[in-house]
């Protein structure tokens, strides 16, 4: 588990995450939410964010 931020301070915070191609070290994908999640759990090839009303869980195929 990684604890993000979402303190829910008066700065406006966002994040992106970014999966680049080791090969070439290409962007190969970007997810941006324009709020940060409290938890991030991973887990070989996904990704749950946890939100303040929400859960979103990426997933991406391994090369």
């Amino acid at each position: 588990m990684i604890r993000a931020g979402g303190d829910d301070s008066e700065a406006p915070v966002h994040h992106r995450i970014y999966r680049i191609d080791p090969g070439n070290g290409k962007y190969i994908w970007e997810y941006y939410q324009p709020q940060a999640p409290r938890r991030i759990y991973v887990q070989k090839n996904r990704l749950l964010l946890q939100y303040a009303d929400e859960i979103r869980v990426l997933s991406y195929l391994t090369m």
